[in-house]
């Protein structure tokens, strides 16, 4: 059918109420997304034959699934308060975006703001989320410290501020911390470790013990026990800081994509005819879709990788023996002796650990294979990967506006 919309062919009123019987049924399945589409395809039926009333209809049932479906995320074992805020927040919007008639246009917003207030409640729960979650540790104070630091500031400053909450993984108390344990715990690292996944199939397996004699094995095994640690610094510094000032930057303003856009399009990280996909997937994660932000974020962070080395004159691709040029991926370029050149050591590590090593995450190369599933994509990991690609983009900017700022007298004074 929205194929028939496209070509404008098809009996409008026939269709609509095939559609409407459709979306009904998968309703009654709770499957939310395929009534969304339908509901929406219905709205564009009425559209064509200039029924407007029953587009405005059709587009806040559309609307409405949002709310069942943030509904049916409390229903699970456990309910998740987390998962109900992010389709929250999109009913939101969608409410917001419906036109019609004064009326009708009222009695959207109205609808908008029922639902931001129940919003802002389960906010206050998934508080509750991430103060209990971390091997039960008490992220209570971090928490509120976070909302604070960007609380009260205008969306570019708290942007900002988001930006420089908290820091990559340290690398050097990170080894330090693998090799203290290892002292410690001396039984654990006698055998290597074999990582599976959740089908039993090895994934990682440590390459010889940290207390091993050898300099380069011990090397190894400690990189490798780095990266398996380095996930729970990730875990907590999104559930500490990251969730809770992005949920207070959403909680005060009413960003749009333009918003980012204006900020980031500078960025020395972002090369020509890519700002657009870094403003897209930057507002996505902003504002809790990081299906979409860590998408289009991650090969496009693999691009950028390529584009800073191609600038200061290294080589990004290869040429094969038929003249066929590939570019290189992140699986080489991150370990590429010049990458030291461009960005500091624990950034590097936590793109590495992030992206490409099976002892971390992963993800760049989980994600091309189609390996990670919907409720990953719903871990802190996630929130942790858009905030530093959010670092990447800002930090520039922010160094750029401090040497303005302490040259501004010498400036003014030409």
């Amino acid at each position: 059918m929205a194929l028939l919309q496209e070509y404008r062919l098809g009996e409008p009123a026939k269709y609509a109420a095939l559609t409407e019987k459709a979306a009904t049924l998968a309703e009654s399945a709770h499957d939310w997304r395929r009534a969304r589409t339908l509901w929406d395809i219905k709205a564009v039926w009425h559209r064509i034959e200039k029924d407007y009333g029953k587009e405005f209809a059709a587009s806040m049932l559309a609307a409405e699934t949002y709310v069942k479906e943030a509904e049916s995320a409390l229903k699970r074992t456990p309910p998740s308060y987390m998962v109900a805020s992010h389709f929250l927040q999109h009913a939101v919007e969608a409410f917001r975006s419906i036109r019609g008639t004064r009326e009708e246009t009222v009695d959207a917003k109205v609808r908008a703001e029922e639902v931001h207030r129940l919003l802002l409640q389960y906010q206050e729960e998934t508080r509750n989320e991430m103060i209990t979650s971390s091997h039960k540790t008490d992220i209570s104070q971090l928490v509120e410290e976070a909302r604070n630091h960007v609380r009260g500031k205008d969306f570019q400053d708290a942007l900002f501020a988001l930006t420089l909450l908290g820091a990559p993984t340290n690398v050097t108390q990170l080894q330090q911390q693998v090799q203290r344990q290892a002292r410690e715990f001396v039984a654990s690292h006698l055998f290597p470790v074999v990582m599976v996944n959740e089908m039993g199939k090895v994934i990682a397996r440590q390459p010889g013990s940290v207390l091993s004699s050898n300099p380069e094995e011990a090397e190894a095994a400690t990189r490798f026990e780095m990266c398996r640690n380095a996930i729970y610094y990730q875990n907590l510094q999104a559930q500490a800081y990251i969730e809770p000032a992005r949920y207070q930057i959403n909680l005060e303003h009413s960003v749009r994509i333009n918003d980012i856009l204006s900020i980031v399009s500078h960025s020395p990280f972002i090369p020509p005819e890519r700002e657009y996909l870094f403003a897209k997937g930057l507002y996505a994660g902003l504002t809790g879709d990081f299906f979409t932000s860590t998408h289009i974020l991650v090969p496009q962070i693999e691009n950028s990788i390529r584009y800073l080395m191609w600038r200061r004159g290294i080589i990004t691709s290869g040429l094969d023996d038929s003249g066929i040029q590939n570019e290189h991926n992140l699986n080489s370029t991150l370990y590429r002796p010049e990458i030291a050149s461009i960005f500091d050591e624990d950034t590097l590590f936590d793109l590495r650990c992030l992206l490409v090593e099976h002892a971390g995450s992963n993800l760049r190369n989980r994600m091309a294979h189609g390996l990670i599933t919907d409720g990953e994509f719903m871990s802190p990991l996630m929130p942790y990967i858009w905030w530093l690609t959010l670092r990447l983009c800002c930090l520039p900017i922010l160094i750029h506006q401090q040497q303005v700022e302490e040259s501004g007298t010498s400036t003014d004074a030409i």
